[in-house]
């Protein structure tokens, strides 16, 4: 470990005082194993956090689809399922277009009434093919299963809090009804319905 400090000293003194922080960092973890050997536990202080901002409207309507207010690239789709939960899912390409990773989750209400989370997350890594290539089948990787987080709102837009590989963490999707509405068109379009 380095500290700022200690990176401007040279000499004897740089070592010895190194060697004093290496020292305390070591003795910390070993009596910090001993204690947990012996039954004593770690007990985490409470924290009183006041979660009103992040709880959405009582009004707020959950499905639709949600565009990251980033890049534009990232898509959330969130659709109400018959058992009362949420069906979500979450495209992220790479910034070459290289391939798409896929989050596939059911949503429920959080059990501190914030926001919606979920216990059964997927991750699926979709790799497409060059434009040139001769052939172009897409291939797929799964990247794990039964992952957790949640979904919850801040200001207008929704936030993504994933625990597994924090994919999340600089995400703000923004509501986008014109997104369905071109779904929708399309998705007529191609049927004939036009």
């Amino acid at each position: 470990m380095r500290l700022p400090y200690f990176s401007r000293t040279t000499g004897k003194k740089a070592v010895k005082a190194t060697t004093a922080v290496f020292i305390v960092t070591a003795v910390t973890a070993v009596a910090a194993t001993l204690l947990t050997s012996c039954g004593f536990e770690k007990k985490e202080k409470a924290v009183d956090v006041n979660l009103e901002p992040f709880r959405a409207p009582s009004d707020y309507v959950w499905e639709g689809s949600y565009i990251d207010s980033r890049d534009g690239l990232a898509v959330l789709t969130i659709e109400k399922e018959k058992n009362g939960g949420y069906s979500a899912s979450i495209g992220v390409p790479s910034e070459d277009m290289s391939y798409i990773r896929t989050y596939e989750f059911t949503l429920n209400t959080a059990d501190d009434g914030v926001g919606l989370s979920y216990k059964n997350g997927s991750l699926t890594t979709y790799y497409l093919p060059a434009a040139d290539a001769a052939d172009g089948s897409v291939t797929t990787q799964e990247g794990y299963q039964n992952g957790t987080g949640a979904i919850y709102y801040l200001e207008g837009s929704l936030y993504w809090i994933d625990d597994v590989d924090n994919a999340g963490e600089n995400f703000a999707f923004a509501k986008s009804e014109g997104l369905e509405e071109t779904a929708e068109t399309t998705t007529a379009g191609a049927a004939g319905g036009n």
